[in-house]
């Protein structure tokens, strides 16, 4: 994405190309932003499942290793629990970054697009770059499971929820008499 933004920047921007050729600089931008988002569509099933069920197991995961950690480990358990934890709940964090940064890698194409200079070409540029603008400013945006967004925002509610599940636990008297 970041070659594609790269590429749209320089566009027009040589002085010995007629407009034919920017043009054509300007359809080939295009075919790599469609080729994109056909990889992106590829993807998206896979990591809508997997990440789905990966949240999810995080929380829970989160939670009982937690009730495990306060209510019955010694030193060396806890040792190990804490390990386990850092582990888990890093699992999911590359690629909920990833997919932030893919929104904002989004964001810069449409600005970079804006800002190309487009002023003074023909019809056909412009009318082709407007297209090209209103695609760009469709997000790429993964979505887990087909309900959350798979970003950094829901990342650090899936830790959230396994601290909460804790809580609830602990306000229940659940585990008091069980040692």
């Amino acid at each position: 994405m970041k070659l594609l933004i790269q590429r749209v920047e320089i566009l027009r921007n040589d002085p010995e190309s007629n407009e034919d050729n920017n043009y054509e600089e300007l359809v080939q931008c295009i075919m790599d932003h469609k080729l994109i988002l056909e990889h992106c569509a590829n993807m998206r099933p896979v990591i809508s499942s997997s990440l789905f069920v990966q949240f999810t197991v995080m929380g829970l995961v989160l939670a009982c290793t937690l009730i495990q950690l306060m209510f019955f480990a010694n030193f060396l358990t806890a040792l190990a629990s804490i390990w386990y934890m850092v582990g888990n709940v890093l699992q999911s964090f590359p690629i909920c970054l990833t997919c932030d940064q893919i929104l904002e890698d989004c964001d810069e194409l449409s600005l970079a697009i804006f800002h190309s200079n487009w002023i003074g070409a023909d019809r056909r540029y412009t009318t082709t770059l407007k297209h090209f603008i209103h695609n760009a400013q469709q997000p790429i945006q993964f979505l887990s499971g087909g309900v959350l967004p798979i970003c950094l925002a829901t990342y650090s509610q899936m830790v959230k929820m396994g601290f909460s599940l804790i809580t609830f636990v602990r306000q229940m008297n659940i585990f008091e008499g069980v040692q």
